[in-house]
């Protein structure tokens, strides 16, 4: 599931030739998770998928020996959790599938055993199932795990063939008490 924000520093309008840089870390060892220099002009704008449980420092700077005044605007966009749809139902008979759909995103990556990468898998076993999609963003979020059932056929057995006169009878039991019947 998505752990923070799509967020983007915005430089445009300043009055100097700034580039921007972020750092995630601590102090004495920040790492640079990303920069830019010139997107609006001779200004800067750089954006990245945040994360809830990290502190992100920002640095304005000038290229070269340039400065002036700047304003930082920051815009925070919320990750979205992708859905998952299940038609017709999450419980089905072996042998039929029900089909998993996320909603709409950029890129898919489901945890079947093939790894699927569409937006829509087939599923014919019991099991677990999430998808990780990837927005317009370059950003990642998880869906809530949908669960399927693929229940066992029922066994049959009316017994050996038999042989009876016309207006004879004989009791059938298909067994499978609970079960609901077609005879034919």
């Amino acid at each position: 599931s998505p752990s923070g924000d799509f967020v983007e520093a915005s430089l445009c309008g300043s009055t100097f030739d700034t580039k921007i840089s972020v750092f995630t870390g601590i102090c004495d060892s920040l790492v640079c998770i990303d920069g830019n220099d010139d997107s609006c002009g001779t200004q800067s704008v750089v954006g990245w998928c945040s994360d809830d449980m990290m502190d992100y420092y920002i640095l304005v700077h000038g290229k070269g020996v340039a400065k002036g005044d700047f304003t930082l605007t920051i815009t925070e966009t919320p990750i979205v959790k992708p859905t998952v749809s299940v038609s017709p139902d999450s419980v089905f008979c072996d042998g039929d599938t029900a089909m998993l759909t996320s909603s709409p995103a950029v890129e898919y990556l489901w945890n079947d055993l093939i790894q699927s990468t569409s937006a829509s898998i087939g599923v014919g076993v019991t099991g677990a199932f999430a998808v990780t999609t990837t927005d317009s963003n370059g950003c990642k979020a998880t869906s809530d795990t949908v669960y399927t059932v693929a229940n066992p056929l029922p066994i049959v057995n009316l017994g050996n063939d038999t042989t009876i006169c016309h207006y004879s009878s004989i009791t059938l039991d298909a067994g499978n008490a609970g079960s609901s019947y077609a005879w034919s």
